[in-house]
């Protein structure tokens, strides 16, 4: 019974330690039958090594699921941004490894070097690191090559192109005589343009074909390169295809290879017909190829535990040996990444191997999408293309529209930019800084002194300075935005502000109607400085806070159009310190209109008064035009960066030359107000010679007040600061009898009509 038992115990204990790992791959186009028969082998494999792995894999297909390609790499996506342990394994298209590779462990800390130099380092390069680590390594990877029909060309005696050109040519001489033996069938080139992941490659292979040689660098989309192989595509279909034959799918072109109609086509390697030779795709030059290598990947997740990641890689270690890729792989017509294999006798027995070594070294796409979905991305490549190809869109909007995709746009001081307008922005307000500071420069130098200083002037070179940084607020607009940036935006505009305002709020509340410890206190330089330093600290804590709680670099997708970027702040945080820093900028200009409200009258500082309040309404002014600008959002990078740095533009220019007329507007003004005042005098002495009835009217230029004189006996007058007096009473008493207004109100009105200091 005992015995029993124990034979149990063990024998659950044995299955315990059995380790289950799943893998999932997508199978496009067929031999989903390849999988389980390596998977049954890898199973046997652990079982008679004692390795204790049972693998699973989970095949999606066409066939067997409604999932696509695309949704397939959102769905894989998906699983790894939640850090899924559903799946150990993973088999995937290379173009995902940009955005896969984050979640799957590097290999080069776990498996031997001498492995991984196995492998092509091209397929390392490109489909298989992330971040200069390996993530995965290639199971296998396809490649189109081109067939030729060797009948018809030996026929003609004509030889496999190895241009585009050549192709071409020989499409056309052949099709033509063709013709004549009224053999009208003949398809002189495939294309495989179709709406699918065929057609993505198809693209990516003839802009690739257009390098100058086989070392270089992929073409860039608004490239002499990428347009002169988008007006060959549109050429070969024209001359020797059609719309209909370049847009066909895969399908098409394997009943293709299995007929005698097709002159030349394009497709997966593999073997069809013995009458069709296979070589690398044609370039534009001979001895460059187009073929582009796509390996199909296989990963580790680093989500799995410990022991599973291990058993993953005893899989991964069976999936890529050499045996394996002999027997499995290479037999199906698949092609390794391991180059020695193309030395070995049996291998060449299977493939084309001088075919493949011609296609050396293996050219790869790098897909470097970083704002869009890879699929989508791919979706709108093809969209674009095939508007120029199969419609009548232009070559360079169609370029434009391709490099748009993958391009952030912003203003630019390089004149090879798309638009002038950056350096125009930054010339105009270069010019205007200058006329500032020579200016600026002149009236120091000169040493004009005012017949009367409103402000101080350390203070006024402070506050007229706040007016040289607000232009820095368009370093936002100039190149690519970050964190710094947006930031950096609202400081500078902030301080600027601040140095604008707070000497002259500083100076009004100096100027109060009536002296108070507050006035008396900031009229103390020790405290005025205190004051404006204790403003500027404040503010570098709310910048330095938005360190903490930085913004998002929000970036605006056009489906159609220029994407760009702008700053956002999504954090909580950093919402309620944006809150603080416009209720600073609102306090400003509330508190200074209500000083100026105050100090209306005042005789000594009459003109100065003015000239804030002008300041004032166009503080407010501008503050609603910006609060417009944003509530547009306008989705137009070009647009929103004209209007902003203009709106900061205008607000700068009219601070510095509000503030520079506080101290210097006798300079400007002194001889008008001369000219007036010898008017009035002129006035005066012939006051008679204009009053038939002897009235007599005096002006006085010190109130600006007339007073009537009558040139008789009682010759009675009206003294003016008396009436004043009496009139500053009557409007007290106006607003204060029957509690109309509150009595604060009633002394703000007694200061306003108020014209002297007390």
């Amino acid at each position: 019974m005992y015995f029993i038992v124990l034979i149990i115990i063990l024998l659950i204990i044995d299955y315990t330690e059995e380790i289950t790992i799943n893998a999932i791959s997508f199978v496009y186009g067929g031999n989903a039958d390849l999988y389980p028969e390596i998977v049954n082998e890898f199973n046997k494999y652990s079982q008679k090594n004692d390795l204790d792995i049972n693998l699973k894999l989970t095949i999606l297909t066409t066939e067997n699921s409604t999932i696509e390609l695309t949704n397939y790499g959102s769905m894989i996506d998906m699983l790894l941004m939640k850090k899924s342990t559903k799946y150990d394994l993973y088999l995937y298209f290379d173009s995902y490894t940009s955005i896969y590779g984050p979640h799957f462990i590097n290999l080069e800390n776990i498996l031997e070097e001498d492995y991984i130099k196995m492998f092509s380092s091209e397929l390392l390069n490109i489909g298989c690191k992330y971040n200069n680590k390996i993530v995965g390594l290639p199971l296998f990877f396809s490649m189109d090559v081109l067939f030729s029909n060797t009948m018809l060309l030996n026929k003609y005696n004509r030889k496999v192109p190895e241009t585009w050109d050549q192709l071409l040519e020989t499409a056309k001489y052949i099709k033509e005589e063709e013709k004549k033996l009224n053999n009208t069938e003949i398809i002189g080139y495939n294309g495989l343009f179709s709406d699918d992941e065929s057609g993505t490659l198809s693209l990516f292979e003839f802009f690739n074909s257009y390098r100058d040689s086989n070392y270089s660098p992929y073409p860039k989309v608004k490239s002499k390169e990428t347009k002169d192989a988008l007006i060959m595509i549109k050429k070969l279909k024209e001359e020797i295809a059609s719309d209909d034959i370049f847009s066909r799918d895969m399908f098409y072109t394997i009943e293709q290879l299995f007929s005698n109609n097709a002159l030349f086509l394009k497709f997966y390697y593999g073997e069809y017909m013995p009458f069709f030779e296979v070589s690398a795709i044609p370039g534009k030059n001979e001895n460059v190829s187009g073929s582009i290598a796509s390996p199909f990947v296989i990963s580790v997740s680093r989500y799995s535990n410990k022991e599973k990641q291990e058993a993953a890689i005893k899989a991964l270690l069976f999936f890529t040996s050499k045996d394996i890729q002999k027997r499995y792989f290479i037999k199906n017509y698949y092609l390794t990444g391991i180059d020695s294999l193309y030395d070995d006798e049996d291998v060449c027995k299977m493939v084309n191997c001088p075919a493949i070594k011609g296609a050396q070294p293996y050219s790869t796409t790098a897909y470097n999408v970083t704002e869009y979905s890879i699929d989508y991305y791919f979706a709108k490549l093809r969209q674009y293309s095939y508007e120029y190809i199969f419609g009548g869109a232009t070559i360079d909007n169609t370029l434009k529209k391709i490099d748009d995709m993958r391009k952030i746009y912003y203003f630019s001081l390089n004149i090879d930019n798309n638009t002038m307008m950056g350096i125009i922005l930054f010339i105009l307000y270069s010019i205007t800084i200058c006329i500032m500071i020579i200016l600026l420069a002149i009236v120091i130098v000169k040493q004009y002194k005012p017949k009367y200083i409103f402000i101080r002037y350390d203070h006024w070179i402070i506050s007229i300075s706040g007016s040289f940084l607000l232009p820095l607020t368009i370093i936002r607009i100039y190149g690519k935005l970050n964190v710094m940036k947006c930031i950096m935006e609202n400081a500078f505009f902030l301080t600027g502000y601040t140095l604008n305002w707070i000497p002259l709020i500083n100076q009004l509340i100096v100027d109060f109607p009536k002296t108070n410890k507050i006035s008396e206190w900031l009229n103390q330089t020790r405290n005025r400085y205190l004051f404006l330093i204790s403003f500027i600290i404040f503010e570098m804590i709310l910048h330095g806070c938005l360190l903490i709680f930085p913004y998002d670099i929000e970036t605006i997708l056009k489906s159609e159009g220029e994407n760009f970027q702008k700053c956002k702040m999504n954090n909580v945080f950093g919402k309620y310190i944006h809150i603080i820093i416009k209720f600073i900028y609102f306090i400003f200009l509330l508190s200074s209109l209500l000083l100026i409200f105050i100090e209306w009258n005042m005789k000594e500082t009459l003109h100065e008064i003015k000239i804030l309040f002008s300041l004032n309404f166009i503080n407010f002014l501008q503050f609603i035009i910006n609060k417009i600008i944003q509530s547009m959002d306008l989705n137009n990078y070009y647009v929103d960066g004209i209007l902003f740095s203009m709106n900061i533009f205008v607000l700068s220019i009219t601070n510095y030359i509000h503030i520079f007329l506080l101290r210097y507007y006798s300079i400007f003004f002194e001889n008008n107000k001369n000219s007036i005042e010898s008017i009035i005098d002129h006035f005066k002495e012939n006051n008679l010679r204009f009053s038939p009835d002897g009235t007599s009217y005096s002006i006085s230029t010190e109130n600006n007040s007339c007073t009537t004189q009558q040139n008789k006996t009682d010759n009675s007058s009206f003294d003016s600061s008396a009436t004043q007096k009496r009139q500053s009473q009557s409007h007290n008493s106006k607003y204060s009898s029957g509690n109309v207004y509150p009595r604060k109100m009633s002394q703000i009105l007694k200061y306003h009509y108020q014209q002297t200091k007390n």
